[in-house]
């Protein structure tokens, strides 16, 4: 099928992008939502569906390599919390309450236990073994500080005794056989009931040849079940046909506890995933489940379920599985990949210096590029300072060769992107990338061997990202670099916090440079507008022509608030974001232009935060209760997930998010549109999930 895309429009070359890809040193997440004429079905690929310590195995180390036909946008974030030090952010990944972003889980009115200062330098680069007394006492304190039965947040500590129990209730999903009565005698009360939890009638509401799609379009209120015989029934119901599956696995997530007088009602995410002899299944659902409140010393237990939503995906595959991970298989021949990329940031962390930019979120970029034209995609790693950014090569026969050292660009200094584009018009691709608070420029000889040309330094931060397009139509691809956090002058070693919150306003300054020919690039950002409210927290930043008027806007994904959308016309760029509908305000990690639903105009897809602690804490009558209805309402908003704005034609913006079911896309980074299955439609790819240690439950 062809894909109508938008009306013509006088040519200009296709923006090109490159920001962050998180590689995380657990197993990573990646979701695929499929769209199947105008309705979008959440499908996920089945080999990695969920982080290894969901289902109480421990994580492996693996890193691994997703291509595509063009270059991945995806942005990282500093996960320190407001006037952390670099030595407190080194171990900070073992801290925060499960789930909970730093500063949103806010506390009740309880007295907060002062924060000491982070462990020392020698402390912070063996992060990975805590040995120093100093150490010790710093994690020791975080814990009782982030623990929510210190404070008043009673709703927050019936999650996690109410979560307990679910994955109790997990443990007879993994069975081969019928559910034991007497196991799951003790997390019921004796007049518990609840609805079937696999309907009967289902609908297909999405098909292709290797992907079935099925959805309860009308869920029975009846509670058929009935006691513990009732329950084992249910269960029965749901894993019948994953008896004997491999690769098993279930999910809980409490989303929302609203306590009453005489039980606690929880909203719950539930998924269910395995891989029979003809393929995998999927089914993912949302439960209402009521609970007794918990006596003294004990732990609540099951009044009622209630099924609320239920999707069911099945996999026809000999193989299993959409996608096959062949990152070892391509790098057999490379030493490095054993060397640098498997040892996962723990073993970095405690032998390079920390200032080199070591930090425990993993947060370094890739690009996918031909630096020798031979039509095979190449692969460019960044990496942090005292480690050298790699560039493989691509052979004909699908494997990789290591020309790093030959090629020239294989940086030392903390890198965080690279963007390759043909920046002098000689049709190759050059490589343009921040380092050293700097934006560097380097030619490429058409070989694949760089030379760095131009260098243009900024005062206080490096660029976080990079987005490339011929904004002015002048024949010369010009960058957009974002700048994510503003420069400390009092502290330099220090980031300034993200105030207020949900709508911060003290973040860098970004950069539009013109490429006026001959390697010399002019910063042009307040000559043609984009000054205003530049002062945001950017990730991320993707250009197209949004109001099909000839020429390229700009949208750029904020952290901590509010994102731009400035409309480029005559010279001169306006942010129409708030009229338009586009502000989105949420934690913004990186935004993908596509025409979805086919209708000419290019809609925007937004990876923010789905964050399950958030939605509990920020609809409690406990939260902000000095805040404003705006404000409050702003922090429920940040917790929801990912966004998708449907363009209107009008110049405005819907969201239509929810109805599309694209919103949970966990704690995503990187999203792009792409027609994963090649039926006409495009599809949306999610990067997601963070970084993880070798214990199951750090996370």
């Amino acid at each position: 099928m062809t894909m109508r895309r938008r009306p013509t429009t006088p040519p200009h070359p296709k923006p090109a992008t490159a920001d962050f890809q998180l590689v995380p040193r657990a197993q990573a997440i990646e979701t695929v939502f499929h769209i199947g004429g105008y309705a979008l079905c959440a499908t996920v690929v089945l080999c990695c569906l969920s982080c290894s310590q969901d289902s109480g195995q421990t994580p492996g180390e693996q890193t691994q390599l997703v291509t595509t036909d063009r270059v991945a946008a995806a942005s990282p974030e500093e996960q320190a919390s407001a006037q952390l030090s670099p030595q407190q952010s080194a171990v900070s990944d073992v801290t925060p309450h499960p789930e909970a972003k730093d500063g949103l889980s806010t506390r009740g009115s309880g007295t907060k236990e002062p924060v000491p200062e982070g462990p020392t330098k020698d402390g912070a680069q063996s992060a990975a073994r805590i040995t120093t007394s100093t150490d010790k006492e710093w994690i020791e304190t975080m814990h009782r500080v982030m623990n929510p039965a210190n404070d008043g947040w009673d709703t927050e500590l019936f999650a996690e005794h109410a979560g307990k129990q679910l994955k109790h209730l997990g443990a007879f999903l993994m069975r081969d056989d019928p559910p034991s009565q007497d196991g799951l005698s003790g997390l019921l009360t004796t007049g518990f009931s609840c609805t079937p939890l696999r309907p009967a009638e289902r609908e297909e509401v999405f098909a292709d040849r290797s992907v079935t799609v099925e959805r309860a379009q009308h869920l029975a209120q009846a509670r058929v079940h009935v006691g513990v015989e009732g329950l084992a029934s249910a269960l029965e119901e749901l894993t019948a046909d994953l008896y004997g599956a491999s690769d098993r696995r279930f999910k809980f997530k409490v989303i929302r506890v609203k306590p009453a007088d005489q039980h606690v009602d929880t909203v719950v995410l539930f998924e269910l995933s395995g891989r029979i002899a003809s393929g995998a299944i999927q089914r993912s659902a949302t439960w209402k489940c009521r609970w007794e409140p918990p006596a003294p010393d004990g732990e609540p237990r099951l009044l009622s379920i209630i099924l609320d939503d239920y999707e069911e995906v099945v996999v026809r595959s000999t193989s299993q599985a959409l996608f096959s991970d062949c990152t070892e298989s391509i790098f057999r021949d490379i030493p490095a990949y054993d060397e640098q990329f498997r040892r996962g940031i723990d073993f970095w962390r405690a032998r390079l210096e920390n200032y080199l930019g070591i930090y425990y979120d993993g947060l370094r970029g890739m690009a996918i590029c031909d630096v020798n034209g031979d039509g095979l995609e190449d692969v460019y790693l960044c990496e942090p300072g005292g480690l050298p950014n790699r560039l493989f090569v691509q052979l004909p026969d699908g494997l990789l060769r290591d020309v790093s050292a030959e090629s020239g660009i294989d940086l030392f200094e903390s890198t965080r992107t690279a963007l390759f584009v043909d920046l002098d018009n000689d049709g190759d691709q050059d490589m343009v990338t921040p380092i050293e608070k700097q934006v560097q420029f380097f030619s490429n000889d058409g070989t694949g061997h760089f030379t760095r040309e131009a260098k243009l330094p900024f005062e206080g931060q490096t660029a976080l990202s990079l987005a490339a397009a011929d904004y002015d139509q002048d024949g010369n691809i010009d960058v957009y670099a974002c700048f994510y956090h503003g420069q400390d002058e009092e502290e330099s070693n220090r980031t300034p916090a993200p105030l207020p919150y949900h709508d911060a306003r003290s973040g860098g300054y970004n950069h539009l440079l013109r490429n006026e020919g001959n390697w010399s690039f002019r910063d042009v950002t307040d000559d043609v507008g984009l000054d205003d409210n530049n002062d945001r927290w950017s990730f991320a930043s993707v250009w197209d022509d949004y109001d099909n008027d000839g020429d390229l806007d700009l949208y750029v994904a904020n952290d901590f608030g509010r994102n731009n959308l400035y409309r480029y016309d005559g010279g001169t760029f306006t942010d129409v974001a708030g009229p338009a509908g586009a502000e989105d305000m949420n934690f913004g990690m990186s935004a993908a232009f596509g025409d979805y639903n086919r209708d000419g105009w290019m809609d925007i897809y937004v990876s923010n935060m789905f964050s399950s602690a958030g939605g509990r804490i920020s609809f409690q009558p406990g939260f902000q209760t000095d805040g404003t209805d705006e404000a409050i309402a702003a922090f429920q908003r940040m917790s929801a997930g990912n966004t998708l704005l449907r363009n209107a034609g009008d110049g405005t913006f819907r969201n239509v998010s929810s109805k599309a079911r694209v919103g949970v896309g966990r704690w995503a980074w990187g999203s792009i549109f792409a027609d994963v299955n090649n039926d006409g439609w495009e599809d949306i790819v999610v990067a997601n999930g963070l970084a993880t240690g070798d214990l199951p439950g750090d996370l």
